[in-house]
């Protein structure tokens, strides 16, 4: 179950059978930023990270970037006593540029 929760990055197996829902046959975790639920400020700064992805990515689209970005900043978030603030200020910036990127390639 711990493979499913929030802040939780997991490799996962999904069955798409002939409806649009899939069925998680299997998952394994990777990492868990536990650190981030014990720390509201941490928290809500990762809550933003996470929506600011949601919003950007496209299902489909192949993001490994965007989701290393992602990664490496929830792990500074994590286990660093850097500034908040900081990190998503940081974070927001190399965002803005892959998707800048991004849409000249298109």
């Amino acid at each position: 179950m711990s493979s499913t929760e929030i802040l939780s990055f997991s490799e996962m197996v999904l069955f798409s059978g002939n409806s649009e829902l899939y069925n998680l046959t299997s998952a394994e975790t990777i990492e868990v930023f536990y650190h981030l639920r014990m720390d509201i400020e941490k928290l809500s700064y990762a809550s933003l990270m996470l929506k600011m992805m949601n919003d950007v990515c496209v299902e489909g689209e192949t993001s490994y970037k965007k989701l290393q970005l992602l990664l490496n900043s929830l792990y500074v978030l994590s286990e660093t006593d850097k500034n908040s603030e900081f990190v998503l200020a940081i974070f927001k910036m190399r965002l803005l540029r892959y998707l800048r990127i991004c849409a000249k390639a298109i």
